[in-house]
């Protein structure tokens, strides 16, 4: 049987000065020394004065990981004076952003085709039933929740559990998202909940509001909306969150 793994949040507080230029996210190395026998994954996330080190890999295992900050001749100043470094375990919820239009039906249809591949997504989903679901649509602008939640089946509604907040309105958007509208979204949404080192995947038909290559993006085509053969697809994709 595999072992379980878990996502582990290491919070590096970092007094004095920014280390970086903030038009220049890229003049700093994180580098992640990790005596792990399985690590899965590795990531980062600049807020503020801190840098979120997300970390997947057996929980027995996580106390290895070592973190070493490495600057380059691009920095600002030399006044970094050394950073805090605090472990915090969360449990691996899972979250599903999810698009309506291209996706739960095809893109400029009328509306009597609306939701005609609901079906699809909700077969899918309940082969995954730690995943919980959050509108990302622009339906949410005009709809409240609890009318976005009852368009699924009663099975499926009680796991919709928010939408996510209005790019506009978002007072700290990361530099790599700032031309990434709906990921920027998405990442606004995870860390309000507690979820930055959680897994999540993303529906949606339109690949440029997200970073290219993004792996949490699974990319539906919104001339059809989410078919039989792509919702077997994205079966294995919540299956590997």
């Amino acid at each position: 049987m595999s072992q379980r793994c878990c996502h582990s949040v290491f919070t590096l507080h970092l007094h004095g000065r920014m280390p970086y230029r903030r038009e220049a996210p890229n003049a700093c190395t994180l580098t992640i020394r990790a005596q792990i026998e399985d690590l899965r994954a590795v990531d980062f996330h600049r807020h503020d004065r801190t840098l979120q080190v997300a970390v997947l890999a057996p929980r027995c295992s996580v106390a290895a990981v070592c973190i070493s900050y490495h600057p380059t001749a691009m920095l600002v100043d030399r006044s970094f004076v050394g950073m805090q470094l605090l472990a915090q375990y969360s449990d691996a919820m899972q979250t599903l952003f999810l698009d309506f239009d291209g996706v739960l039906h095809p893109e400029f249809c009328h509306e009597s085709k609306h939701f005609c591949c609901l079906p699809f997504f909700e077969e899918a989903v309940r082969q995954a039933p730690e995943v919980e679901i959050v509108i990302a649509s622009t339906w949410r602008h005009q709809q409240r929740l609890e009318d976005l939640a009852r368009r699924f089946s009663a099975d499926v509604s009680h796991r919709v559990i928010g939408v996510t907040p209005y790019f506009p309105a978002l007072d700290d958007v990361p530099d790599t998202l700032v031309s990434f509208e709906r990921e920027a979204e998405c990442n606004a949404w995870l860390r309000a909940n507690g979820r930055v080192a959680s897994p999540w995947l993303a529906v949606d038909d339109r690949s440029w509001l997200y970073r290219p290559f993004n792996r949490s993006l699974f990319l539906v085509n919104g001339k059809t909306g989410l078919t039989a053969q792509a919702s077997r697809e994205l079966v294995q994709r919540l299956l590997t969150l």
